[in-house]
C-alpha cells in the first residue's frame, strides 16, 4: 500500500517558474491526505514559495526545499543543511565571474536574497514563483551562510556553467540541474533523495510504500528511495530511462491522472 507521495513541482506539475498548479493537484492531494497518505512536495523553490504554491492544502503537506537543503514536517524544520559563509561568498564570487547574463539567488531557509544585479532572476522568484524575497546591495555582506546557490541563465545554465564553474565545484559541493535555466548548488550530499530518506525514516515508511515524481537531474535521488518511480511523458531521457514507470506528459498533467487512478483504488 502506498503510504507516501513525493513530486517535484517545476516541469513535473507545471511548467517551470509558474505560479500556479492545476486545481485538480488540491483535490488529490486532499483526497490522499483524508485516506493517511503523506504527500510531499519536493522542489528547488523555497519553502513559503511551496506553501503559497500549495495553499488549499499546505497546511498538511510535508516539504523537501531548496533542492533537499530545507525539509519541513508538521510545520516544524526536520533539516536543514548551511553551507559555510566562506564558500557562500566565494560562489556568488564566481558566479559574477561568469558573466553572459547569468545571475544568482542566494538562499537561506525561507529567504532568497538578490543584489541589484539579480534583477531579472529576482523578479522571476518574486512574481512568478512566489518566493520570500529581499534585495540587498551586495550579496557578499550578507552574514549568514547560504543554503542554496542558485545560479541562473535565461536559456541555458547547465551549459554556460559547465566550462568552469561545475569543474571547480563539483567535487566539493552538490550540483543539481533544475530545467534550463537553474542550477542549483548545495551541500555535498544535500539532494532530494536523501531529504526523502529522512522522511521516511521519520514516519517508518519503506520505499515499497512510496510513489515519486520527477522530470529532470535533480529528481533522480528520489527515484533511488521508492518503488513506484514515475518520470512524467516529457521528462529528460535519462530521467524516463532511470524510472521505473512513465507517467504522462507535464502538460497533459500526467502525474494528476495517476493520482486519480490510484484514488480509486484505496
Amino acid at each position: 500500500m502506498i503510504k507516501l507521495i513525493a513530486t517535484d513541482v517545476d516541469g513535473t506539475l507545471c511548467r517551470i517558474s509558474t505560479p500556479k498548479i492545476h486545481e485538480g493537484y488540491y483535490a488529490a492531494a486532499r483526497t490522499l491526505l483524508d485516506k493517511g497518505v503523506k504527500f510531499v512536495a519536493a522542489s528547488g523553490r523555497q519553502y513559503p514559495a511551496l506553501a503559497r504554491l500549495f495553499d488549499p492544502v499546505h497546511e498538511e503537506l510535508l516539504y523537501i526545499a531548496d533542492n533537499g537543503a530545507h525539509v519541513r514536517v508538521e510545520n516544524k524544520d526536520l533539516y536543514v543543511s548551511k553551507m559555510d559563509l566562506e564558500t557562500s561568498h566565494e560562489l556568488v564570487r564566481d558566479v559574477r565571474a561568469l558573466g553572459n547574463g547569468c545571475e544568482c539567488a542566494y538562499c537561506v531557509a525561507g529567504i532568497a536574497y538578490f543584489s541589484p544585479l539579480d534583477q531579472t532572476v529576482y523578479q522571476i522568484m518574486k512574481d512568478n514563483m512566489l518566493y520570500e524575497c529581499r534585495m540587498v546591495d551586495s550579496l557578499e555582506e550578507l552574514k549568514e551562510p547560504c543554503i542554496k546557490l542558485t545560479v541562473f541563465h535565461p536559456t541555458d545554465a547547465e551549459g554556460v556553467t559547465a566550462k568552469t564553474f561545475v569543474p571547480k565545484w563539483e567535487d566539493r559541493l552538490q550540483l543539481a540541474c533544475s530545467g534550463f535555466t537553474y542550477v542549483d548548488v548545495m551541500n555535498k550530499g544535500t539532494n532530494k533523495g536523501n531529504s526523502l530518506k529522512m522522511i521516511q525514516d521519520y514516519y517508518g515508511i519503506s520505499p515499497e510504500e512510496t510513489m515519486t515524481f520527477g522530470d529532470n537531474i535533480n529528481d533522480l535521488q528520489m527515484f533511488e528511495n521508492a518503488y513506484y518511480s514515475y518520470a512524467v511523458g516529457d521528462a529528460r531521457q535519462e530521467v524516463i530511462d532511470s524510472a521505473r514507470f512513465t507517467a504522462p506528459p507535464m502538460k497533459e498533467d500526467g502525474v494528476l491522472q495517476v493520482l486519480e487512478k490510484l484514488i480509486d483504488t484505496l
